[in-house]
């Protein structure tokens, strides 16, 4: 069932690559290695099958363009530069400037988590996404984020030639998150079980750049990401929650 959507066989087969590099560089026993490199294979070759179905490669091939006639003709357009963009700024205007609830508790958990900090610099870093996040709030949203008719209804944000501060800021708030996780956090299993839900999560939306239904395929394309992010916030409420046991 996994497989048969690209983007949760993109989430997939990405977390069992990087656990079995986990597992090897933790040396786990090989029962263990040897059951997950199997579920990894056949994870592969189920996708490799959906994948060349007639349907997905007809969907897919420049020949034929009757989604992208439907959706955004714009597409054909687009070089692969412009693709890796616009998977990344749809996906951002809509998490970091877009008032996504479970999002601004994430960057709120990274904040309690920063505060607990002696080093001004480490309580610093942590406040950035979550005043990055505040600052769309209170500030008018259309400095931010636009929408366009092709858009249908999805914010995309705001052309860097237009205006560059909301993608330069977007770029600032995703290196701290990470710089958060990595500085803030105690243990090692947390920092790195966020990381990759994060990466995951994300990788399952910039996918999204190589598709001609980037915005026709709307909110639903955030589904695994909120789950990954929503996952986090369970880990950074443990880590708070054991920080007040001590």
């Amino acid at each position: 069932y996994t497989t048969n959507q690209d983007q949760t066989a993109v989430a997939l087969l990405a977390g069992l690559v990087i656990y079995l590099i986990y597992l090897h560089i933790t040396k786990a026993e090989h029962r263990l290695k040897k059951t997950t490199l199997g579920i990894f294979l056949s994870s592969l070759a189920m996708y490799i099958a959906y994948f060349l179905l007639p349907g997905h490669l007809g969907r897919m091939s420049s020949d034929s363009t009757d989604e992208m006639d439907l959706w955004f003709p714009e597409y054909i357009d687009w070089t692969f530069g412009d693709k890796v963009f616009h998977g990344y700024t749809s996906t951002v205007a809509n998490l970091f400037f877009n008032d996504v609830l479970i999002f601004t508790l994430f960057v709120g958990l990274l904040l309690v988590i920063s505060l607990r900090q002696k080093n001004p610099l480490k309580i610093a870093v942590g406040c950035i996404p979550f005043l990055g996040v505040t600052l769309s709030h209170y500030m008018d949203k259309g400095q931010f984020i636009y929408y366009f008719e092709r858009s249908i209804g999805m914010p995309e944000l705001m052309p860097i030639g237009v205006f560059s501060f909301p993608f330069i800021l977007s770029v600032i708030m995703l290196v701290s998150i990470f710089a958060t996780v990595w500085l803030n956090l105690d243990k090692l299993e947390h920092k790195l079980f966020i990381t990759l839900l994060l990466v995951l999560g994300a990788g399952t939306r910039e996918m999204m750049g190589f598709t001609a239904t980037i915005y026709a395929s709307s909110y639903r394309t955030f589904t695994f990401f909120l789950y990954a992010i929503i996952i986090c916030c369970i880990i950074l409420f443990n880590e708070i929650e054991e920080d007040k046991e001590h």
